[in-house]
């Protein structure tokens, strides 16, 4: 069959839909598929091969503790596209102004089927809070004109909740050739420290100034200890401004490329995931656990959600630096049970592998084929 992955967000930015959609692109051309991915353009110069489609441009305005991504390309253009490529399927990865909307709105005209993963809830945000009830009305109307629904977990289906066709919960997958203990250290980190990672946009939803206090309680007593903070965002200035002369051993490595990550988790001995909300999948826990690592966290739904239980333990009330700090040092102070949860949360990640992930979405969009009377066989 011949799929569209339909991204919203320029692929310059770093972000989960984005990993999301190129681990997909990837695993889906290993099944054996033609796949194509539609993707709105940032930059004149990008190039990510003939397999992305490059449409239009896309402009990020800023929220009030992240980002949206807005995008729009030329009528002109979009149907150009869908008339040479003839796509079996659309699969839509957010709703976002504009781009999705002019895709949807040419593949209406064919027989392809239309599908959507739902990542996110958006209760709370700038998006949601900006456009009030209007944004139930926008999700609805794109929804409605889907014939199947993903969703990566429970708290991402509350966004797609009145839909009435065929849903399914398909967590996100994870590269176990990429994230593994096999990756090499960073040497500059191998110094007999123990590593406390953080991996994330520096923006209030994902909690740094809750974890750099709790950090700082931590290295009252444990003096072998360092942050690595692994991410940018509009509050790197002022939190680098709390630990000027305050905390020792933070380390901002900023934006990491996507390549390069595995080899953080790699060079840690520790994860905290301190967002305070927001979060529909806990990613980056898997690919932490998936890496050999031990995981402090947030107990918010997204995170519950893929935490072993095994591992419950270390899920704590968001926004309480004393709580967080308290979880990272059982850890610090028992290494027996560093090394307990290690294998837990290595034998847990293995059923999150992309591989696997692949081919229930291949699956589903099989299912949702015969269903419509259109055969993907």
């Amino acid at each position: 069959m011949k799929i569209a992955l339909v991204n919203p967000f320029s692929f310059t930015y770093q972000g989960g839909v984005q990993e999301h959609v190129k681990a997909l692109y990837k695993v889906l051309k290993s099944l054996g598929q033609r796949v194509k991915v539609i993707a709105p353009r940032y930059l004149k110069e990008e190039d990510y091969g003939e397999d992305f489609i490059l449409l239009g441009s896309s402009i990020v305005v800023p929220g009030n503790d992240s980002r949206v991504s807005l995008s729009y390309a030329f009528p002109l253009e979009v149907d150009e596209v869908l008339r040479r490529e003839l796509f079996d399927v659309f699969h839509f990865h957010s709703f976002l102004p504009f781009l999705p909307f002019q895709v949807l709105d040419g593949a209406k005209k064919g027989k392809a089927i239309k599908v959507l993963t739902s990542h996110s809830n958006i209760e709370g945000s700038f998006f949601a809070t900006a456009l009030g009830g209007i944004t139930e009305m926008v999700i609805d109307s794109f929804v409605g004109e889907m014939d199947g629904v993903i969703s990566v977990s429970n708290a991402a289906e509350k966004m797609v909740k009145r839909f009435k066709g065929q849903k399914v919960i398909i967590p996100n997958g994870i590269d176990l050739g990429r994230f593994n203990p096999e990756v090499t250290k960073i040497p500059a980190f191998c110094d007999g420290k123990i590593n406390i990672l953080f991996v994330g946009r520096l923006d209030r939803r994902k909690g740094m100034q809750i974890l750099l206090p709790a950090f700082a309680l931590v290295k009252k007593r444990f003096k072998n200890t360092r942050l690595i903070v692994v991410g940018d965002g509009f509050l790197r200035e002022e939190l680098e401004g709390e630990v000027r002369g305050k905390i020792e051993d933070v380390v901002f490595a900023g934006e990491v490329k996507a390549e390069k990550t595995p080899d953080y988790y790699a060079s840690a001995d520790i994860f905290c995931a301190p967002s305070i909300r927001g979060e529909t999948f806990g990613i980056i826990l898997l690919e932490a656990m998936a890496a050999g690592l031990p995981v402090v966290a947030s107990a918010i739904e997204g995170y519950r959600e893929v935490m072993p239980k095994e591992a419950s333990d270390f899920l704590v009330a968001p926004g309480n630096p004393e709580l967080l700090s308290s979880a990272l040092v059982r850890l610090i102070e028992d290494q027996n049970l560093r090394s307990t949860l290690r294998s837990v949360g290595l034998a847990h990640a293995k059923g999150y592998d992309w591989q696997v992930v692949g081919r229930r979405i291949l699956d589903f969009y099989q299912e949702v084929g015969r269903l419509r009377g259109h055969s993907l066989d």
